[in-house]
């Protein structure tokens, strides 16, 4: 059983950000500020699932990964570095992925796919793991107050 967060958007979002900051904003670029909150799902905390804001316009995404008690921190660069002002759509991922044959040699994960195929269970309902049906939205803005996002299963 292999543990997927976001399947892969953590990644390339991060990619994405690097590639973005390193052409530079200047001193009167956008301003950059720390972005905190919690995640819950049927009111209990989400441990390791991939909180991604993504801009509304124009600008770079943000995320972060939830801890053991829901708890997240934005960063777009590197972890904790926070968002650049603006209002944001949000998701949140975290799925399961079942089917993948570890082949043992070398002791490292590699392998073929199962014959039944792989199966994706979601831990956070799906319907959280894109911008256009997740129903989350923020503003960041100086001064702001953690975020709190309680979903629901149904």
């Amino acid at each position: 059983m292999s543990r997927t967060v976001g399947n892969g958007w953590l990644g390339r979002g991060a990619l994405v950000c690097g590639l973005l900051a390193a052409t530079g904003c200047g001193p009167k670029g956008p301003v950059q500020v720390s972005v905190t909150g919690t995640v819950t799902l049927d009111g209990q905390p989400i441990a390791n699932a991939a909180v991604m804001f993504l801009p509304e316009s124009s600008g770079q995404p943000a995320n972060g990964l939830t801890d053991a008690e829901g708890r997240f921190t934005l960063g777009i660069q590197k972890k904790g570095d926070g968002a650049f002002e603006g209002k944001y759509r949000v998701t949140v991922i975290l799925s399961e992925v079942q089917g993948f044959v570890a082949d043992g040699k070398n002791k490292e994960v590699s392998g073929g796919i199962a014959p039944g195929g792989l199966k994706t269970t979601w831990i956070v309902p799906k319907k959280y793991s894109e911008a256009k049906t997740s129903g989350l939205a923020a503003e960041v803005k100086r001064g702001m107050e953690p975020l709190r996002f309680d979903l629901t299963s149904k």
